[in-house]
């Protein structure tokens, strides 16, 4: 894909053009993948900063279309996160979520559902817990109202 600001109707400068913005993208992607290597190199394989950049370097891989790689890069940011941070943490889920997003782009349905109700259960499982209100018939001074109605200072 090339920008229309890139585009030239002249077709020798067309060519040019597009060589200069191939040559800008793939420089790109390889400063974000040293970035990579260095956040590994300053924190080790095992720190939650190197999970995010894992995720933040497969989302941008995975706009230049190399799932595979993305796919790879997700997971073991999703390992570390749910590891340092919990299977719940917001970080976490959000990291599980891109991947449902790969496996769309991918064309894998299968695994894309199978993501998604991976992330339901995370998201429920995040949630504070309900809390149980006694019906409005029940009487107070049934067993499990007794605490509550003193609090309210009923009798």
């Amino acid at each position: 894909y090339v920008p229309d600001d890139v585009r030239d109707p002249d077709p020798k400068n067309a060519y040019i053009n597009t060589i200069e913005h191939i040559d800008t993208e793939v420089g790109r992607l390889l400063d974000t993948l040293d970035k990579l290597t260095l956040t590994e190199k300053t924190y080790g394989q095992e720190h939650i900063l190197t999970a995010t950049c894992l995720n933040d370097v497969a989302t941008f891989v995975q706009a230049y279309g190399r799932f595979d790689e993305a796919e790879v890069l997700f997971e073991r940011a999703s390992k570390l996160q749910r590891k340092l941070l919990g299977d719940t943490h917001p970080h976490a889920i959000a990291t599980l979520q891109n991947l449902v997003s790969l496996y769309g782009s991918k064309g894998d349905v299968q695994k894309k559902e199978s993501m998604e109700l991976l992330v339901q259960a995370m998201h429920a499982a995040s949630a504070p817990p309900a809390t149980i209100m006694p019906h409005p018939r029940a009487q107070p001074d049934e067993p499990h109202l007794r605490w509550s109605a003193r609090r309210s200072n009923t009798p």
